[in-house]
């Protein structure tokens, strides 16, 4: 996974610049100057402003264009008493400012409407377990507004942590099968790494997040383009009808680490890659062995006991599949039990 950016503390005083110094040697961040200020937030590095809110509400205005992608921005005053969290709050902002007033000993200022209000977040949920959020702009602003203003969402989940759903409001109803669109809740959070009829039945009113729970594993002929492997992959997830989003992981030989169409594909989708060595591999039973596998290789099963490995699954979701170069098996992760 893509290593989140570190912040830049910037100030305007000199008791600012003093404080300023403190805190990026706490954190391990850079001190930079107000210059520097614009382009930080275009690139989405996470800003700690020291100085008054209102010269930094000004300075960070021009750039503000779009609340799903802007990176937080925490402001603390000069006295070092306050660390408010004024944008970005479910992108890290609301954690960051509570990071930044532990180590100052001051207060945290959060104001997000499903923090004070204690109400499940979509982008802190995605923050906290590392899920991924599929859904348009305006179904994101939809079911946020719909949780906010106390309306009834209904939500269904049937992988990732579930710790969250202990706190559930009375507006929100918990499903025990995929729910269709009903008039009398406004919006719905699908929490699966399937693709769910039910899910595009809701159009706006609902979001998808992805638990990265599919292990992809893939065995590959020397030279395999990303390409081919990656619309294997894709075919495969579709016809099962699994999310791309879900995918957290690829595993396959420790022999092809260095095959550049499994890297190129491992980095398109962001997820690391996990190797086994040809004993380990062998080791597993999978259901469609092959014995040319086995007499380059040393294994008979590269992508299903790969996948079986790095999954921890007794059985595959969906077994080998082939193209003309590469080949293809997913398993899902397992989870400790609840």
């Amino acid at each position: 996974m893509t290593e989140a950016l570190s912040p830049l503390v910037f100030a305007v005083s000199q008791p600012g610049h003093t404080l300023a110094a403190r805190i990026a040697s706490a954190l391990g961040a850079e001190v930079a100057t107000r210059e520097a200020l614009a382009a930080a937030f275009a690139d989405g590095r996470p800003i700690i402003a020291v100085g008054a809110l209102g010269i930094w509400t000004r300075l960070i205005a021009p750039s503000l264009v779009d609340k799903l992608t802007e990176p937080p921005v925490v402001v603390v005053d000069d006295a070092g008493r306050f660390a408010v969290a004024v944008v970005g709050g479910h992108h890290g902002g609301n954690a960051l400012a509570e990071r930044v007033a532990m180590l100052l000993g001051a207060i945290p200022v959060i104001t997000t409407a499903t923090d004070v209000l204690g109400l499940p977040s979509i982008e802190a949920l995605t923050e906290r377990y590392g899920w991924m959020l599929e859904g348009s702009r305006a179904a994101r602003l939809h079911v946020s507004a719909a949780l906010v203003n106390g309306q009834r969402v209904v939500v269904y989940q049937d992988c990732g942590e579930r710790s969250w759903l202990g706190r559930l409001p009375g507006h929100v109803r918990l499903a025990s099968v995929p729910p269709l669109p009903d008039e009398g809740e406004a919006a719905a959070i699908f929490v699966t790494d399937r693709v769910l009829a039910e899910a595009a039945a809701w159009g706006e009113a609902a979001v998808a997040l992805r638990p990265q729970t599919l292990v992809a594993g893939i065995g590959a002929s020397r030279g395999a383009s990303h390409e081919e492997i990656a619309a294997l992959l894709r075919t495969v997830l579709d016809e099962a009808g699994l999310a791309l989003m879900s995918v957290g992981m690829i595993a396959t030989a420790e022999i092809k680490r260095d095959e550049a169409g499994i890297c190129s594909t491992a980095a398109s989708l962001d997820v690391p890659v996990r190797y086994f060595v040809a004993t380990e591999l062998a080791a597993v039973e999978v259901p469609t062995p092959s014995a040319e596998v086995a007499r380059h290789v040393q294994t008979p099963s590269v992508c299903e006991a790969a996948a079986l490995l790095a999954s921890g699954a007794r059985d595959l979701i969906v077994e080998k599949r082939k193209s003309a170069h590469a080949t293809v098996a997913i398993a899902r992760m397992t989870e400790p039990a609840s």
